[in-house]
């Protein structure tokens, strides 16, 4: 009875992920510079000098999402996220020159539930922050069917057995972060609707750089993401360094509409106080990595409709 009892726990996607094969390598957190320019002594290339992980062949991030290639018995997988206290979040809005973040910073932070292989824990939100390049090249990381999309929105979380983002990331199971395509829209909406819209409008008001330069604001999680959380998802790493591989991805099949502006206020973030380079004039987007860990859906694959206009490069 048993066995039985484990098979059903596994198929329900209750149990550890069964699919996950080879020890993941998992790093510490760091704080030692890195850059995304490809002259400089710590473009991703080089991040191995930084953590070992950058360069593990085990489970790294970001990777293409190839439809086409996923075994039918990957698809349709019985996962469902929730958010929970989405509403009336607080979080601090800032430049850190590697990216546009927000630290959520509510006391009693959002957190998500239904993660694939754990869905009874809590994955508490800690942070987004997103990714893009000038517009010449897809600025998401992730690659879906060979093609990137505009830029790509990040959501951080950590177990809240855990206790940290700092201990979390030293598990395999530690961290669950939702990546979110960006596609521009056809026709500017004004005034903006969308609360994404709303919410990158605020980088503009930054007055300084860094989280002493930042602006508090108020979101609703849930609101950023589509009404859809179709998504495809496997086991991998953080996309910068430590490029710890602690993470649970899940890749929302659905982009997100943004306007032509929204996107520019991305483009024109600087890189430094002291630096009036662009993020976006060498991308803050990580190569695409050979990832061998299976990708499962909790959609049928062959009767998904994505509504998207993703960038050919």
């Amino acid at each position: 009875m048993l066995p039985v009892l484990l098979l059903v726990w596994t198929l329900l996607g209750l149990g550890s992920n069964p699919l996950a094969t080879d020890s993941p390598q998992l790093c510490p957190l760091t704080k030692d510079h890195f850059d995304y320019d490809p002259r400089g002594s710590t473009v991703s290339s080089n991040w191995a000098a930084i953590s070992s992980c950058c360069s593990s062949p085990v489970r790294q991030s970001p990777r293409d999402l190839d439809l086409s290639a996923i075994p039918t018995q990957y698809c349709s997988r019985p996962f469902s996220i929730q958010y929970h206290h989405s509403a009336s979040q607080q979080g601090l809005l800032y430049n850190n020159g590697h990216a546009p973040n927000i630290d959520i910073t509510t006391a009693y932070p959002a957190f998500l539930t239904g993660v694939p292989y754990a869905p009874d824990d809590k994955y508490v939100l800690v942070g987004i922050h997103f990714h893009f390049s000038n517009g010449s090249i897809g600025g998401s990381e992730h690659s879906l069917n060979g093609s990137k999309f505009d830029g790509e929105m990040h959501l951080v979380h950590y177990k809240e057995k855990y206790g940290s983002m700092a201990n979390a990331v030293l598990k395999e199971d530690g961290l669950a972060v939702i990546g979110a395509f960006l596609v521009k829209s056809l026709e500017q909406i004004e005034p903006p609707k969308r609360p994404l819209d709303l919410l990158l409008e605020y980088f503009i008001s930054l007055t300084g750089f860094g989280k002493a330069g930042g602006v508090n604001v108020a979101l609703d999680v849930r609101a950023l993401l589509p009404d859809r959380l179709d998504f495809y998802t496997y086991a991998g790493s953080l996309t910068t360094p430590s490029c710890s591989e602690s993470v649970r991805w899940m890749v929302l099949a659905d982009p997100l509409a943004v306007n032509p502006s929204s996107l520019d206020i991305l483009r024109l973030l600087p890189m430094g106080a002291d630096d009036d380079r662009l993020i976006s004039l060498f991308s803050n987007v990580r190569d695409l990595q050979d990832n061998p860990q299976p990708v499962e859906t909790n959609f049928p694959c062959w009767i998904q409709d994505v509504d998207s206009n993703p960038s050919s490069n």
